[in-house]
């Protein structure tokens, strides 16, 4: 349940952006896309998760919703392990950091649909990044490795 509130408050933020960014915040979060690709270059997932972490909260503060921010904080306090589990495999930084670049991609068209949208997908796929980590007894199934529904709205 986690995942999808914090796909909701994201995707609310993001939306919100493409009224607000300036261009030199844009720079500032493409920029971490292209550092997060060179963590992920470089296999260290501390310093991509260290990244990660900046890219998410600087698009919170851009947002300038100071209640949303404050939730999202508090869902990432209480996630921060799950979240880390989820970016371990190299395979799942590179397809994170792509949802990533989408963000920004969505942020400088000015597309405020579309800054939503991949935000909550960005979320959905970290759902679904962190359940392909968990083996058949911590899901209580004899299936390890559900694949989850991955986008949801479009």
């Amino acid at each position: 349940e986690m995942y999808e509130i914090r796909a909701d408050v994201f995707g609310f933020a993001s939306g919100l952006l493409p009224d607000r960014i300036t261009s030199k915040q844009k720079t500032i979060l493409a920029g971490l896309v292209t550092e997060m690709d060179a963590a992920i270059a470089a296999k260290n997932p501390p310093e991509y998760y260290r990244l990660n972490l900046r890219f998410h909260d600087l698009i919170m503060e851009f947002s300038g919703h100071k209640r949303a921010e404050q939730i999202y904080q508090a869902m990432v306090r209480e996630a921060h392990l799950f979240r880390q589990r989820s970016l371990q495999p190299v395979a799942s930084m590179r397809e994170s950091n792509e949802e990533h670049a989408a963000i920004v991609a969505a942020l400088r068209k000015g597309d405020r649909e579309a800054a939503r949208c991949e935000s909550e997908d960005h979320h959905l796929g970290g759902k679904r990044r962190w359940l392909v980590t968990l083996s058949a007894r911590e899901l209580g199934t004899d299936r390890p490795n559900p694949e989850p529904k991955g986008r949801r709205r479009r």
